[in-house]
């Protein structure tokens, strides 16, 4: 569709056309319709002129939209509002869609498998999955590999490994693991494939978090273990505080968004 979707806390969902990247972007749609800042997106394309738009805000509500582009370079999206429910108790940091279903990871201390599109507004969830702390980072890995049935979770300053079949998804995720990873909130879940020297595929996790640092951890490794995990002693001791390299207001918008999360 040559689109780019953007959002905002100004409560906003922007459609840019991106046809021609040397010029400057065209808007193509605007959606007005969330009371709270929007904190995720998610896309499913229909066809190379449709597809289906999830919005999800802070308030945990989730609004699906059936985008249409009229014919030519320049024409507008029509946007139309296909679903509105609220799947969680307060603000969703990660939504993703594929294969007919939905996971989503809140604040509210949960991350949720559904089926989309749902079959009536009474539809009950299909799975809800209670974390120790807020879900600031989800990574489906089975929506990315199909090869692999995890989702990888990070609540509070936790890893969590989960091993969920799409093909039963009736069944619920299975905790494998559970890792003490950082020190501070995990803001971010990557994934990376890595060849190595043996020419054999591993599976790595990438974390980001708040403690000012990247880790990176083997699945597979991570899985065969029998120790409990935690974060390496002779990389960060117990005592250890991050160095401060935060402005004056950078302290004061981290100590604003820590208050809304409690």
């Amino acid at each position: 569709m040559s689109i780019l979707v953007s959002s905002s806390s100004d409560k906003t969902v922007r459609i840019w056309h991106t046809g021609n990247l040397e010029q400057p972007l065209t808007q193509l749609g605007l959606i007005r319709a969330h009371t709270r800042p929007v904190e995720a997106l998610a896309f499913e394309k229909c066809t190379d002129t449709s597809g289906i738009l999830y919005t999800a805000d802070s308030l945990g509500s989730v609004k699906v939209w059936d985008l249409q582009r009229s014919g030519g370079s320049s024409g507008e999206c029509q946007i139309t509002l296909r679903d509105d429910w609220q799947p969680h108790r307060t603000g969703i940091n990660s939504i993703f869609i594929a294969n007919g279903l939905m996971l989503s990871g809140s604040s509210d201390e949960t991350f949720i498998i559904d089926k989309v599109p749902r079959k009536s507004v009474n539809s009950k969830i299909l799975h809800t999955v209670s974390q120790p702390a807020a879900v600031k980072a989800l990574l489906p890995l089975f929506l990315i590999l199909p090869e692999e049935d995890y989702i990888v979770a990070g609540a509070g300053d936790s890893i969590r490994i989960y091993s969920y079949d799409p093909s039963s998804a009736e069944d619920p995720p299975e905790l494998l693991r559970e890792i003490e990873a950082h020190w501070h909130d995990i803001t971010s879940l990557a994934v990376w494939v890595r060849t190595s020297n043996l020419n054999q595929v591993e599976l790595w996790v990438l974390s980001a978090s708040l403690d000012s640092t990247l880790r990176r951890w083997n699945i597979n490794e991570t899985l065969k273990s029998n120790d409990n995990l935690s974060t390496p002693s002779q990389q960060l001791p117990p005592s250890f505080k991050p160095e401060n390299h935060l402005t004056e207001e950078e302290e004061r918008e981290l100590a604003e968004l820590m208050d809304d999360d409690l």
